[in-house]
């Protein structure tokens, strides 16, 4: 797991012995409610929000349980809080970088502007060092650590867009983070609240294209008959979990229909035309129109998407004058998705990228594979999937074991082994060992060896592997190599194949 920090004192970003600004060893002296806040913002998708970092000074700090509370900038000195993201802490340490992690990390949508925030009723200080953010200051273009970045101050050079807010925002009017958002500046301050982010999802994740982003900023609302798409892919398969849809504030429908498109083909994926859908609110519940972020729920419809394969999910509705989704437009090209997203196994492609363009619709009141885009507007229509579950092979075992693997295409398999079979084979497997025998490929490929012990190897083009040790074998490889063959192996082995091509 990679994790970033804006404030690990590395590379002259603040922080304990860097070359940066150091935190502070004695608090601000202030007694009455406070609340401070951090503007921040991730550049690339497939990044979970894990938790807070607060420094508390050696003299003149807070020791207490303090709260805290993860917001969504939406104009102005606006904002909505995002569910999931306000956590306690326990008792804090003084004189160092306190975590306070969250029960469940959150993916984050990239380009939209957070706000991290935490309040408490203050008895004796708190951390400020003056003059950082600002035009002539040590971060006027703000903190980056690989795709986590801090904003800059209004006057600096990477400010909230629209200069929603300044960096870093405070209030005196609450000791609860999760009830107003922070939006007072104070000499562009570094208030030494920190935030972390990790490419490593938590266990049973699902994921979307934009996940934990309450508000779509820049939409306005839209009426008329359309059935409308969003074009997607995997990397592997997945279970579809929901179909979400932006019902616009001032919406007074919601779609009467909802379902996934295969774009090579245009026609309906199996099991997701839902021409009567019960929409949900986020946290469960029956949503009406212009509640925001809805979903039509797929977790009990048994479908999964395939690998590499273009999609389109869609909502629609066949009324004519009435709002009923929302709009923002150039989101695909000069916008947020001007480079497409990517989370976990979900890419979503920009607009020159997805055909004939992303989003795309269909105008008319029958519901109609969307096959038409003038510009690349986002029509706020996503996806939720959770990669799926390894599929049994089809396999043929004399010996005394169990048998499994994952399937991606046409598959068959021999073996005489006395053991257990588990792997991802793309091709050809075999070997006559005593071990257990795991093998990923992708290509043409056999993998054969006489090894005493485990064999377990990654191929990804037109490769077998061979080895006649007493001991594992396993590697990476991407040029032809010769087999041996199986009539030229003798002995007892566990041996397991999934095949997706011809095998030699």
């Amino acid at each position: 797991m990679t994790t970033y920090r804006l404030m690990d004192g590395a590379s002259g970003r603040p922080g304990v012995g860097s070359s940066g600004t150091q935190p502070p060893s004695a608090g601000t002296s202030y007694s009455g409610d406070y609340e401070a806040g951090l503007a921040f913002q991730v550049t690339s998708g497939g990044l979970w929000f894990g938790g807070y970092y607060w420094w508390v000074p050696a003299t003149g700090g807070q020791t207490g349980a303090q709260k805290f509370a993860l917001w969504q900038l939406t104009g102005g000195a606006a904002g909505t809080l995002v569910a999931g993201g306000t956590v306690t802490s326990g008792t804090l340490t003084a004189g160092q970088w306190n975590y306070v992690p969250l029960a469940t990390p959150l993916l984050l949508t990239p380009g939209v502007a957070y706000c991290a925030a935490t309040a408490f009723a203050c008895t004796t200080g708190f951390p400020d060092t003056k003059n950082q953010f600002g035009s002539t200051d040590p971060y006027a273009a703000g903190i980056t650590n690989g795709p986590l970045m801090a904003y800059s101050s209004l006057t600096g050079s990477a400010a909230v867009p629209g200069d929603w807010l300044a960096q870093s925002p405070y209030s005196t009017a609450t000791a609860d983070p999760a009830t107003q958002l922070p939006a007072t500046n104070d000499d562009d301050d570094l208030l030494w609240l920190d935030v972390q982010v990790g490419t490593t999802a938590p266990s049973g994740a699902t994921y979307r294209a934009f996940p934990n982003m309450p508000y779509p900023v820049g939409e306005t609302a839209q009426s008329g008959a359309y059935t409308l798409g969003m074009e997607f892919s995997l990397s592997q398969a997945c279970t579809l979990e929901g179909i979400w849809h932006y019902s616009a504030p001032s919406s007074a429908v919601l779609p009467s229909r909802c379902g996934i498109w295969n774009a090579g083909t245009t026609a309906e994926v199996a099991g997701t035309d839902n021409s009567s859908p019960s929409w949900l609110l986020p946290g469960g519940g029956a949503a009406s129109a212009g509640d925001g972020w809805v979903y039509c729920d797929y977790s009990a419809a048994g479908v999964t998407l395939q690998a590499s394969v273009n999609y389109k999910v869609s909502t629609f509705y066949g009324g004519s004058g009435t709002d009923w989704f929302g709009v923002t437009t150039s989101f695909w090209s000069t916008g947020p998705g001007s480079a497409g997203i990517t989370a976990g196994p979900l890419s979503v492609p920009d607009n020159a990228a997805a055909s004939p363009g992303q989003n795309s619709w269909n105008a008319g009141i029958t519901w109609t594979y969307p096959a038409t885009s003038s510009s690349p507007e986002n029509d706020w229509v996503d996806v939720e999937v959770t990669p799926a579950p390894s599929t049994p092979v089809s396999d043929s075992d004399t010996g005394a074991g169990a048998d499994s693997g994952t399937v991606t295409a046409s598959l068959s398999g021999t073996e005489t082994g006395s053991g257990a079979e588990a792997g991802t084979v793309g091709l050809a497997d075999t070997e006559a060992g005593s071990g257990a025998d795991t093998s990923t490929l992708t290509a043409s490929l056999p993998d054969a060896d006489t090894a005493g012990g485990a064999d377990a190897g990654t191929v990804t083009a037109g490769v077998p592997g061979s080895d006649t040790g007493s001991g594992g074998d396993e590697g990476t490889a991407s040029v032809p190599v010769s087999a041996l063959r199986a009539s030229q192996l003798g002995g007892s082995a566990a041996n397991v194949n999934t095949y997706s091509g011809s095998a030699t």
